[in-house]
């Protein structure tokens, strides 16, 4: 039984291998003769693929005819050869890829790639050139369109660059005040382009290298929170004060007006005639305002104290004590007050500008009085050679204590530029211990002194005399009033319409851990607010 049965398989296969007549059946075959992936040059070309069948085929391209053509469609197991006219491609660097398909009849297909590049033309291409971010960091992808090598500079101390599919730009938190920028320039020798000068004007006859800079930004811990552009009625003046209570932002500007803002949104509330021209005005250490009066040279001046929750009642004003200036200069001006004036000590500091030489008078109070009988309780100078400040807004000497010989400062829009130091009230021994101080096109108008997270700190206002000079507020900590050490700078332009030469003035605060600086300025046309974390 197993003997027949194969051989009936036997007979089987037999029947399969032949055709009807009984000649052996046919597998179907076509091999190339040629290459299976052929490059075809930029301007076109006439390609002959050869191969063998042994069987009718049929020939086939993917493509248009005003890409590649055939000459024949079809042939005889005898006829090898079809031939592939592939016209030019002009397109710079274009890649054009099609294909040939050959099948044998009642046969698997036979592919042949064609590949033909455009001319090649260098080029180099970044999807975006400027980036953004926030103050928290973060990461931002562009992409980098290239056939060429080309070398990636980082003029950033902040950011990194790192180049795969993507490129990624990376940036850490910033835990500093002001916007920080910088670069990434990209130099591609590959292409040349013309050189051009600081001008801008092209240098006949030269080349340099294509370079392309990305452009990165981020934004710091402190911004400005309102601003609002100032009345005609408080722009009349050019000398502006201020002063805080626990609603108000208080400004003076010379006149016997003191306008109330909100310390919220800067929105004005209300005006208060005082009666006599508001020469000065600052708060003391508790939060109560002194105002002063008059101050010109060999002019009479009155202080008037006032408790700090009622700057708009008048009847509220006590007048401290009446004196002279007969300090040789500018008048009195931007007044400081250390201390208490109602209870305990406080001392009362004012500054006056001049010529060749500065300086400043200071009264000490006890318990809302003067402690002495004499026009002022003690003066100093400071030497400014040949130089002059025309203005006594235009500079400040801040106390650093209650006690008239415990350390003041002195800084100004005026040569010799910088942050100055006396530990007593003697001109002879003023110390420069800062460089950060003011320059041709700013200048220091205001000083305050800050408890901040259990620390002592001078806040400074550096008023820019020009109209691309930025308002400044820097911070430094007076830990030891000898040696400050500085903490960082805030810049900021307003919206509001420049004028030149004028004066500011600010008042700071504490305000949910951060410190808040409330400024008014002349040069920028407005008052405002300004957060610092």
């Amino acid at each position: 039984m197993k003997k027949s049965l194969f051989a009936l398989c036997a007979l089987a296969l037999a029947f399969a291998a032949c055709d009807k007549t009984g000649e052996p059946q046919i597998v179907p075959e076509l091999k190339l003769t040629t290459e299976a992936a052929i490059t075809v040059p930029q301007e076109g070309d006439i390609i002959n693929v050869t191969f063998e069948s042994n069987v009718n085929w049929t020939a086939a391209l993917d493509v248009e005819k005003d890409v590649a053509s055939l000459n024949v469609k079809n042939g005889t197991k005898e006829e090898g050869k079809v031939k592939i006219t592939v016209m030019p491609l002009t397109e710079d660097n274009a890649v054009r890829n099609f294909t040939l398909t050959l099948t044998p009849e009642g046969g698997e297909p036979v592919k042949v790639a064609f590949t033909q590049n455009g001319p090649y033309v260098p080029f180099f291409e970044v999807s975006e050139t400027s980036f953004a971010f926030g103050v928290e960091g973060g990461a931002k992808s562009f992409t980098i369109s290239t056939n060429v090598e080309y070398d990636v500079a980082n003029n950033t101390d902040f950011a990194t660059l790192s180049i795969g599919e993507e490129a990624k730009l990376t940036v850490e938190a910033n835990k500093k005040w002001g916007v920080r920028s910088g670069s990434f320039v990209f130099t591609v020798p590959a292409i040349q382009v013309p050189k051009v000068d600081d001008n801008g004007n092209v240098v006949e006859g030269e080349m340099v290298a294509k370079t392309v800079t990305i452009t990165v930004s981020q934004e710091g811990t402190a911004f400005v929170d309102y601003t609002q552009q100032l009345s005609e009625d408080l722009v009349a003046s050019t000398v502006y004060n201020t002063a805080l209570t626990s609603e108000y932002f208080l400004v003076a500007n010379g006149s016997n007006n003191v306008y109330a803002f909100s310390r919220k949104d800067g929105s004005f509330v209300a005006s208060m005639d005082a009666t006599f021209p508001v020469s000065s005005m600052a708060n003391d250490d508790a939060g109560n305002i002194v105002i002063m009066t008059g101050g010109d040279y060999e002019g009479d001046l009155s202080m008037y104290f006032i408790p700090a929750s009622t700057p708009l009642d008048k009847s509220t004003y006590v007048k401290a004590f009446d004196a002279k200036n007969d300090y040789y200069g500018m008048g009195f001006n931007n007044l400081s007050v250390n201390g208490d004036v109602f209870n305990g000590d406080a001392l009362i500091t004012v500054f006056s500008g001049g010529s060749g030489a500065v300086g400043c008078v200071a009264w000490v109070i006890k318990d809302g009085k003067r402690a002495d009988d004499n026009n002022y309780t003690d003066y100093v100078g400071f030497d400014l050679g040949e130089s002059a400040i025309w203005n006594s807004k235009w500079g400040q000497v801040r106390h650093v204590s209650t006690n008239v010989n415990g350390g003041l400062y002195f800084a100004g829009y005026v040569e010799p530029y910088g942050l100055y130091y006396n530990p007593g009230m003697s001109k002879a021994n003023w110390v420069k211990v800062g460089e950060s101080y003011g320059s041709w096109m700013d200048g220091t108008v205001a000083m305050e002194i800050v408890n901040w997270n259990g620390k002592k700190y001078m806040v400074t206002y550096n008023m820019g005399l020009f109209s691309y000079a930025p308002a400044k507020i820097s911070l430094y900590d007076i830990a030891d009033p000898s040696t400050p050490v500085y903490i960082d700078t805030y810049s900021f332009t307003t919206e509001y319409t420049f004028v030149e030469y004028t004066t500011a003035d600010m008042s700071v605060a504490v305000e949910d851990g951060n410190l808040v600086v409330y400024f008014v300025d002349y040069s920028r046309m407005g008052i405002g607010r300004v957060i610092l974390k």
